[in-house]
């Protein structure tokens, strides 16, 4: 069983709670494939130095990382198994590409992960790994962590990258300040958006691995690059002739993209 990797703009914590199109359409992505025989995520949200660290708990814990919202969110628990002996596996593989990889018993599942995964897969009855970004890092070392890990989508593990195409929280919360999450698309998110969906649609790897020099929009929408990192992994997980498939786009707040695909063979 092969199954896609997909890369989930996660957007707001509080996607928890709510459900609209969003919700639906990587809640019908979810439906649409082959049940995973695990989950092995990549969030922005945890960042580590060297080594690599992956999540080998058995009952990892579902992290609040986050403050200033309802009450309710931080009742919320994504109690999915973890998988032990999926993480040595998976630990072992990445060492032999020479990856070095620690495993993690205290790290758990951050709202990077748990907050889409709420809503894809609601059962939380998959394994579900969490593997650390790199500081520092380079869209080429990204690139080359997923190379190393696409044979697993081979073995029924689904490849989770979790950031976000556009991530200015200082833009984003000026217009949230004007408190209408529908306000009209900001014309540099909705150009840099449009950017990105044209080079997938081309799969034009190379010209997003080099972003940063080829579009200045870049600057504006990543002043920090933790979270379109994980798309440079999902890149590299990409098979050879295997194009990519929106599973969902939009701006709310102005200038935060949702926009969220899966490799297509």
């Amino acid at each position: 069983m092969s199954l896609p990797a997909v890369f989930v703009s996660h957007g707001a914590p509080t996607a928890a709670l709510e459900w609209g199109k969003y919700q639906q359409e990587l809640r019908q992505f979810a439906q649409s494939i082959e049940r995973p025989e695990a989950i092995l995520s990549i969030s922005a949200h945890w960042q580590h130095n060297a080594p690599l660290q992956l999540t080998a708990s058995s009952n990892p814990a579902t992290i609040h990382d986050f403050w200033g919202f309802p009450e309710e969110l931080y009742r919320m628990k994504y109690d999915a198994p973890g998988s032990p002996e999926l993480a040595v596996v998976i630990a072992q593989h990445l060492g032999r590409h020479g990856i070095q990889t620690q495993l993690n018993y205290d790290w758990g599942l951050d709202h990077g992960t748990w907050v889409p995964l709420s809503f894809m897969f609601p059962e939380a009855d998959i394994p579900v790994l969490q593997l650390s970004i790199p500081i520092p890092r380079s869209p080429e070392e990204m690139f080359r962590i997923g190379q190393a890990l696409q044979l697993f989508r081979d073995k029924g593990i689904l490849i989770f990258g979790s950031g976000g195409v556009t991530h200015n929280l200082r833009l984003a919360m000026q217009n949230v300040a004007m408190g209408n999450r529908n306000l009209k698309p900001d014309q540099w998110a909705k150009d840099f958006d449009s950017w990105l969906a044209e080079r997938l649609e081309q799969r034009d790897t190379d010209q997003i691995l080099e972003i940063a020099e080829v579009n200045p929009l870049f600057r504006i929408a990543a002043p920090t690059t933790e979270h379109f990192d994980p798309i440079h992994l999902i890149l590299g997980v990409t098979k050879a002739n295997e194009g990519y498939r929106t599973i969902h786009e939009s701006i709310e707040f102005g200038n935060l993209s949702l926009r969220s695909f899966s490799t297509e063979g």
